[in-house]
């Protein structure tokens, strides 16, 4: 029988509970601290942020939860990569008080192999150097585990605008290459602090032998009424849609809705990215008002629908103007930035997977900024789909 995530999520916090570490429910998806440069729970140690900048003291030693994350500044890969999703719920263990680095990497590692990891099967990340971290990575080589070393400055880890920072440990699964548990230990003050966390979907993946995370039944299901309805979509951006649609779901439960700023102006991001996948001569928008649960998003799609055509209308005319067989996106972007108010510029731009897709309807040739297709995703928010086509 396949587990399925709420089994998986007691599962963890029965077996820390038993191993002594206290446990806790999970945050909302907006933190607790009101941090202004994190919009959203990215992981759990947000929570924890003084504590680990050695501002607070904690009075648990070792703690264990499962908190809803959502994560969006590498949402490009997500459907197009087998491992990668927008909302996602964290497996986390910490350490505030001393414990020993081997205490709990053992817990952790025990716990892979508790829930069907060999460990034959497990990889370990550590620096080439002699510090805490490397030192008790060869106690699980013995065990039948890979040791893969590399030059400490890859595997460093420390906050931003603080002093603290400290050494890496990954752990991964080597049939797939996937990383399952990414480790930080710290020692501010000698006080020893470790910081883990692992996607729960990604683990069960593994555990139940899928190809992807979207073999998991809520995405699989999900995925399946999307291609019925949009039967045009390639799988990769029906899988795309599913994350996209179950995370704005998930926000709209916890009253995070589209505005203009904030948290909800990357939900409006988020929808308009939706829209902009399924948008085609077949597209149904009702189809897309059936999978989202709240009618606060029905006004929001109306309402960048009602823009859209202007704009497709006069990026057009652009094009037609220039009269150029091909399209250069950072050039574009860089004379919409300085010609803001000229005929074209007037109107809420598109996003920019939309000039790609609408230069290449009219033939052009597409000319990308030359940078890693990383940063293509992430600075210039094109999704890896998209990029690898015109990369071939």
């Amino acid at each position: 029988m396949t587990k399925q995530i709420e089994e998986s999520k007691a599962e963890f916090l029965d077996y820390f509970s038993r191993q002594g570490f206290a446990t806790e429910k999970s945050e909302d998806l907006i933190p607790p601290n009101k941090d202004a440069g994190v919009l959203f729970m990215i992981c759990g140690g947000i929570k924890y942020d003084k504590i680990f900048r050695g501002k607070e003291d904690s009075t648990m030693q070792q703690l264990a939860r499962v908190q809803n994350c959502l994560r969006t500044d590498n949402d490009y890969r997500v459907g197009y990569s087998p491992r990668h999703l927008t909302n996602f719920k964290m497996l986390e263990a910490f350490s505030f008080n001393n414990t020993k680095f081997s205490k709990i990497t053992d817990s952790m590692i025990d716990y892979l192999v508790t829930v069907g990891v060999s460990p034959d099967e497990i990889f370990l990340n550590v620096p080439n150097d002699e510090r805490e971290v490397s030192k008790n990575a060869e106690r699980y080589a013995s065990k039948g585990m890979e040791i893969r070393r590399f030059d400490p400055i890859e595997l460093s880890w420390g906050i931003k605008n603080g002093p603290l920072n400290g050494q890496r440990m990954e752990i991964g699964h080597i049939p797939t290459g996937w990383e399952l548990w990414n480790v930080a230990y710290i020692d501010p003050q000698n006080r020893k602090l470790v910081d883990s966390g692992m996607a729960l979907e990604r683990l069960l993946a593994v555990t139940n032998s899928y190809d992807s995370i979207f073999e998991i039944e809520k995405f699989k299901k999900m995925t399946e009424k999307i291609s019925s309805g949009f039967p045009y979509l390639q799988q990769e951006d029906a899988q795309y849609l599913s994350d996209h649609i179950l995370t704005l779901n998930e926000a709209s439960n916890q009253n995070i809705l589209p505005s203009a700023k904030g948290p909800g102006n990357k939900i409006r991001h988020l929808t308009k990215k939706v829209l902009a996948r399924i948008r085609s001569p077949e597209s149904q928008i009702e189809k897309l008002l059936e999978l989202l649960e709240d009618q606060a998003f029905n006004s929001e799609i109306k309402r960048i629908e009602e823009t859209y055509k202007k704009c497709e209308d006069e990026f057009k005319a652009y094009l037609q103007d220039n009269l150029r067989d091909f399209f250069n996106l950072e050039e574009y972007l860089k004379e919409r930035k300085d010609s803001s108010n000229s005929k074209y510029f007037d109107s809420p731009k598109l996003l920019n997977e939309e000039y790609v897709q609408i230069a290449m309807e009219k033939d052009k040739k597409i000319i990308l900024p030359k940078v890693s297709k990383k940063e293509l995703g992430k600075r210039y928010d094109l999704p890896l789909g998209l990029i690898e086509r015109l990369k071939r």
